[in-house]
């Protein structure tokens, strides 16, 4: 409200030097998202050129494979492997898959039964005590057999 009229210029001047202001803010954020954005952006396109590199240089691996085996099937034929050599060959990667399972199977057998050999080293005497139950006394009986 304009009290006075010799007032009235302070005022309106005033009010719109914080309207200046706040948008002078306003402007500053955004370029300040924008500029955020922009360098989001470019990390962005940066990263996507490194895994495209390395996507190119994988593949160009995997080619180089493809003719290295290619070449060496050729030579193999050449120096008289027969048809069934041949399918043995190319179940190489099935039997690389069965090892593989097996020695997981064997870690995993090898670790409970560490496990389970843990349990010889509980003392008698903490089974006094414990609540009778039919699994409490096929454990107790089992360990006093061993």
């Amino acid at each position: 409200m304009v009290r006075r009229p010799e007032t009235a210029n302070e005022q309106i001047t005033g009010i719109a030097a914080a309207e200046s202001v706040d948008r002078r803010r306003q402007a500053e954020q955004e370029i300040d998202d924008a500029e955020r954005s922009v360098r989001a952006t470019f990390q962005q396109i940066v990263q996507s050129w490194a895994a495209q590199a390395a996507y190119d240089r994988a593949e160009a691996a995997s080619d180089d494979l493809l003719q290295r085996l290619q070449a060496i099937r050729t030579r193999l034929e050449q120096g008289g492997l027969s048809v069934e050599q041949q399918q043995i060959l190319d179940k190489q990667p099935v039997y690389a898959q069965t090892v593989a399972t097996f020695q997981t199977a064997e870690k995993l057998i090898t670790a409970t039964l560490e496990q389970a050999e843990q349990l010889r080293e509980i003392p008698l005497d903490e089974w006094d005590g414990v609540v009778d139950t039919p699994s409490v006394d096929k454990a107790r009986q089992t360990h006093v057999a061993r």
